[in-house]
């Protein structure tokens, strides 16, 4: 490589690396500054311009769920997030802008107890409009907690239970664990939603598959797809992959 091309690859390096710095340094800035809100209230904000995004603080009292639902609106789409205090993101939207819009986007997430942050952001001709946004808690322990995307950081979860979760995309997975008292069957059910398909599996702790199931997704499916496995008194895994909202309900 000669000196002058040694040259810009340094010096293209270093451009780069102060950029992802400065972007890091501003999500935390922006972080730090947040306004609060008030859980389970309406707030209404505006992005000044298409770079403009505001950061609000949540302080959840305890274990439970968080939602954040952003209102629609013709001809303006809106991003949001939930973050943790790394800037992180847990779970995010996307409005619709449509003309026939109507009503509000909403994801949610199970949280621990503590203080999380909600970003928005102009995703196309939102910056100069009013947004409505809310940021929602419900108590519970019954919820996906995030990061459970593999074996190791699976939620622990108990017998004939429902429990609520969902995914940010068609690459996360969510790992759930369970202790068999004795030998019997176990049974994983999946509520079957029209427009979804979720694909679970029952596992063992080194991962290999003992059942699996796919729901139904289409218009006249109601009820959960159901599949069970006889087990050995052991610490068995559910890897549930999963699309939108599940409700799952894990018996013996």
């Amino acid at each position: 490589m000669n000196l002058f091309f040694r040259k810009l690859f340094i010096f293209t390096f270093v451009i780069f690396c102060c950029t992802f710095a400065l972007k890091d340094n501003a999500v935390h800035a922006a972080i730090n500054s947040a306004t609060q809100l008030t859980l389970n209230q309406i707030h209404k904000g505006k992005l000044q311009n298409s770079g403009d995004k505001d950061f609000y603080k949540v302080v959840v009292p305890s274990n439970g769920n968080v939602s954040l639902s952003v209102k629609q609106q013709h001809g303006a789409y809106w991003y949001g997030s939930i973050l943790n205090s790394k800037g992180e993101v847990y779970e995010d939207i996307h409005t619709d802008g449509s003309e026939f819009a109507k009503g509000y986007a909403t994801t949610q997430v199970g949280l621990p107890k503590g203080t999380y942050y909600i970003e928005i952001e102009s995703s196309y001709e939102a910056y100069g409009k009013p947004y409505e946004i809310k940021a929602g808690f419900t108590a519970s322990n019954n919820y996906e907690k995030e990061f459970n995307n593999n074996l190791t950081t699976a939620n622990s979860i108990n017998l004939n239970q429902t429990y609520k979760g969902s995914l940010k995309d068609t690459n996360d997975e969510d790992f759930y664990k369970v202790v068999v008292p004795s030998d019997g069957n176990v049974s994983l059910s999946v509520k079957q939603q029209h427009g979804a398909y979720w694909y679970g599996s029952i596992l063992n702790s080194k991962g290999e598959v003992y059942e699996d199931i796919h729901t139904d997704g289409s218009e006249s499916v109601e009820g959960y797809a159901v599949t069970q496995v006889a087990y050995l008194k052991e610490l068995i895994t559910y890897k549930l992959k999963i699309l939108l909202m599940p409700m799952i309900n894990l018996m013996k």
